[in-house]
Formats: structure tokens, C-alpha cells, sequence
């Protein structure tokens, strides 16, 4: 298997598209401003990379996951966004690898709360999952 930190990315995107919770958007990159509810933003957040030889190297990738509702109607929005959690964990755990991307995933966090996008401010998810692979330089 070889890492492919792009394709993850796309198929993490892809994986979140389908969720019962009804994610309406899901674009590759970020647009200028959201107008479809609920809406998911996956993009690299940061990396570490753990040793390794000449030619080889192990790396640990965080890719953060946005989902974001609109406050228009907050106690429905609230309710689909706490299920939202548990459906994209259910994904990960049928699909570890994100489509033979990455080895695996290794953790998942998260925090539910505001979520500032330019200037509106949602109420959503914040996640971080971390996924582990190897490199050849």
C-alpha cells in the first residue's frame, strides 16, 4: 500500500458525504462562503513524522474535519449534529485505511461547539483524526 495523503483527504470528504445525518456539502477545497446546510470541510491540518531511514519515513497526518450547521433552527441543528459524531466514527472503523490511503487511523477528537467560518458563525463539530502511513523520499 502506498501513503496517499491527497486521496485520503477525498475519500474522508467522500465518506462524510454519505452520512445519514444529510451532509448537503462536501467541496474539495474551501469555498468563499457556505450556503448549504450542513456542510463538511476536510482539509491537513498538521504532521509528524517519527524517523526513519535514508529512504523511508513514518509519519503521523492530522486532517481536520469541519461540520457545520446553520443556527437558523438550533435545537434541530443541535440534535443532527450530535448524531453526526457517531456516524462518521461508525465510517472510520469500516474503513481504517480511508480506501488503502493510510495504514490506519489512530485517533479521533473532537469539540462541538461556535464554529467561525469568515464571517458567520455556525455551531458544529471541530474533529482531528490523525492517520499513519509510510513515506519513501
Amino acid at each position: 500500500m502506498s501513503y496517499d495523503l491527497e486521496t485520503a483527504v477525498t475519500n474522508l470528504q467522500t465518506m462524510i458525504l454519505t452520512i445519514a445525518s444529510g451532509i448537503k456539502a462536501a467541496p474539495v477545497g474551501p469555498p468563499e462562503k457556505i450556503n448549504q446546510f450542513p456542510f463538511s470541510l476536510v482539509y491537513i491540518k498538521e504532521f509528524t513524522t517519527l524517523g526513519g531511514t535514508y529512504h523511508c519515513d513514518e509519519i503521523i497526518d492530522t486532517i481536520a474535519i469541519e461540520i457545520h450547521y446553520t443556527r437558523q433552527n438550533l435545537p434541530t441543528a443541535y440534535i443532527a449534529a450530535l448524531a453526526c459524531r457517531v456516524e462518521i466514527l461508525e465510517k472510520l472503523i469500516a474503513d481504517p485505511t480511508l480506501g488503502g490511503a493510510v495504514d490506519t487511523f489512530t485517533d479521533l477528537r473532537g469539540v462541538f461547539g461556535y464554529l467561525p467560518y469568515g464571517a458567520e458563525t455556525h455551531i458544529g463539530w471541530q474533529m482531528e483524526l490523525d492517520v499513519k502511513g509510510k513515506i519513501t523520499i
